[in-house]
């Protein structure tokens, strides 16, 4: 999980694509949003969105009602449009 959501762009789309096999993998994947790095956040909140899984939803939602960086919000809105 860690290379899924880390900073190593070399091997986290591989990471996230391996770990896509596994049942309820988007909860793992919310695991990001409450990281105090806002790389990492993102990273989270782009990875929700191509797992679509409308059960991510609520935690996307609750993440745009306090996040305060721009970055992460458009990010956010972008995922949320995605999944709906």
């Amino acid at each position: 999980m860690e290379l899924a959501l880390g900073e190593n762009k070399t091997h986290r789309v591989s990471a996230q694509k391996l770990l896509e096999t596994l049942p309820n993998i988007h909860l793992s994947a919310q695991e990001g949003l409450t990281s105090s790095k806002q790389e990492i956040r993102v990273t989270a909140i782009e990875w929700l969105a191509r797992l679509n899984n409308p059960d991510s939803l609520p935690a996307l939602n609750a993440l745009l009602k306090k996040e305060k960086r721009e970055v992460v919000r458009a990010a956010l809105l972008t995922a949320v449009r995605t999944i709906r």
